[in-house]
């Protein structure tokens, strides 16, 4: 009986230990993250941190303040707040707090491990700020039977926040029967700008009933306004009978560098008040007319 009655508050301990552990995990408010998520973030947030200060980029201090860290929150799809009531619980919680730490600790001495194995190299900080933003408007998928007269299938897309150095891709499925015998079939995209020059790209199609990939990819060069985007899905240098041939899942995606936008549409907008005005030839006036007239009306007023 003595053994039963030893053994029972071991095993009445441990129960009772494991209780407060589930109850201590419960009582963790929704708006706090768990321990892997903290643990996680703080360590893209030192690499962050470290990668700033050796840049002399900035200082860690003025991480609120700063377009770097905010990406950092949605990469991980939390919000400041977030943090910042993650932040104080585990504060007032400090033994969890050790441990996220230890684990934080782990990672930045595992991924230095790497860095100098040359097996991973440290993303910069500027690919926080990249965007990619699809911006098709138009519809996504055109099929044409042998009975469809053939023409072009052109686009245009116009869109006030496209800039200079955006890089812009296209891409497409497309399958064109034999039957469709247009000549020198192709893709084409282009960027026009506002003083008139064009970047464009251009690739090849055939007509053997493979479906293909297309990915056509062009940079605004040109230091301009952006009109617009523009260039046939499907064209060719002649017009021959009907066409037959499906495009499909078409996408044109901008890349973008979201912090230069502002500074970008500064310097596209001072040259545009720096452009010559160019007088059409049929206004220009002689300034030999503009003397002789000024001596006609001094003598008629003279009379």
């Amino acid at each position: 009986m003595k053994k039963r009655f030893n053994k029972f508050p071991r095993i009445f301990f441990f129960l009772l230990g494991i209780i407060f552990i589930l109850a201590a995990c419960s009582n963790r408010p929704k708006d706090v993250m768990d321990q892997k998520e903290m643990a996680d973030f703080l360590t893209d947030l030192h690499k962050l941190d470290g990668s700033l200060v050796a840049k002399g980029i900035i200082s860690p201090q003025d991480r609120e303040n700063v377009y770097y860290y905010n990406a950092l929150l949605r990469k991980h799809g939390i919000t400041q707040a977030v943090f910042d009531s993650s932040l104080v619980w585990y504060t007032k919680n400090p033994k969890r707090f050790e441990k996220i730490y230890a684990q934080v600790l782990d990672n930045l001495t595992e991924f230095e491990a790497e860095v100098k194995s040359k097996n991973n190299y440290p993303v910069d900080s500027a690919a926080l700020r990249h965007i990619k933003q699809e911006i098709w408007t138009n519809p996504t998928q055109y099929v044409f039977t042998k009975d469809s007269a053939r023409t072009q299938v052109e686009f245009t897309i116009q869109n006030p926040k496209l800039r200079w150095k955006d890089i812009y891709t296209l891409s497409l499925l497309q399958r064109i029967a034999p039957q469709d015998s247009s000549a020198e079939k192709h893709i084409v995209m282009r960027i026009k700008y506002s003083d008139g020059k064009t970047d464009s790209i251009y690739a090849t199609t055939y007509n053997d009933s493979i479906l293909r990939r297309y990915t056509l990819r062009l940079a605004a060069r040109h230091k301009q306004r952006i009109e617009s985007i523009t260039g046939a899905l499907l064209g060719s240098k002649a017009y021959k009978g009907k066409m037959n041939s499906r495009i499909d899942s078409i996408k044109l995606i901008r890349e973008y560098d979201e912090l230069a936008q502002d500074s970008i549409t500064r310097i596209i907008n001072r040259m545009k008040k720096h452009q010559p005005v160019v007088i059409p030839k049929e206004k220009i006036i002689d300034k030999k007319q503009i003397r002789s007239k000024v001596v006609l009306d001094k003598n008629e007023t003279g009379k």
